[in-house]
Order: structure tokens, then C-alpha cells, then sequence
């Protein structure tokens, strides 16, 4: 039984083929350089295809390249960002003790002013 369904399978493959070729050549030669030309020109669209990939695979390279280039001097100005905030809260820590000190100086030269006028003026005779 297994040789016969073989033999079956093997038949069906001989009659597919016969088919084929039987369609082969009812086809007419005009109708056979068509679907060649059909077929090259498919090729010749993955070639273009593949071109155009690669160009765009060429043209996302470049913008990688830049956006690497400019994520680089974003991080470089941050970095002179960071350095003027801190040189600004250094020089606003400084204005603040000069302000300190020049209120310390004010009332120091107040009473200084008042204790000398104080001393001309005399002991009270009152």
C-alpha cells in the first residue's frame, strides 16, 4: 500500500509537470520576452531600491554624526553654564559680605560721629 501512494505522489509530480510545459508552450514568444522584461525590470528595481536605501542609510549616518556633534556642544555649554552660575553665586556671596561690612562701617562711623560730637559738646551743666 505505501508503494502505490507513492507511486500516486510520484504521478501527481509527472502530471503537475506535463501541465506546466503544456502551458509553456501555449504561451507565445511575445508574451515570454514580456514577462522577462518584467522580471528584469524588477531587478533593476531592487537595484534602485537597494540604492535608495543606501542612501538614506548614508544620509541617517550624517545626522547621527551631527546630532553627536551638537549633543557635544550642548554638553560643553552646560558646562560654561554651570561655571557662570557658579561664578555669579560667588560674586553675589561677595557683594553680600561688602554690603555687610559696609553697614558695619556706616553705624561704626555713626558712633564715632556721635561720641565725638558727644565729647566737644562737654559734661551737661544742667
Amino acid at each position: 500500500m505505501g508503494e502505490s501512494s507513492r507511486k500516486t505522489s510520484v504521478e501527481r509530480h509527472e502530471e503537475q509537470i506535463k501541465e506546466i510545459l503544456n502551458h509553456l508552450d501555449e504561451l507565445s514568444l511575445d508574451r515570454i520576452e514580456y514577462m522577462e522584461e518584467k522580471i528584469d525590470g524588477l531587478g533593476k528595481g531592487r537595484v534602485i531600491i537597494q540604492q535608495d536605501f543606501d542612501n538614506l542609510e548614508t544620509e541617517l549616518q550624517k545626522a547621527r554624526t551631527e546630532i553627536t556633534k551638537l549633543r557635544k556642544r550642548q554638553l560643553g555649554n552646560n558646562n560654561k553654564i554651570a561655571l557662570d552660575r557658579f561664578r555669579i553665586s560667588n560674586l553675589e556671596q561677595i557683594i553680600e559680605e561688602i554690603q555687610v561690612r559696609h553697614q558695619a562701617d556706616k553705624e561704626s562711623l555713626l558712633e564715632a560721629i556721635y561720641e565725638l560730637k558727644n565729647s566737644q559738646e562737654g559734661p551737661s551743666d544742667y
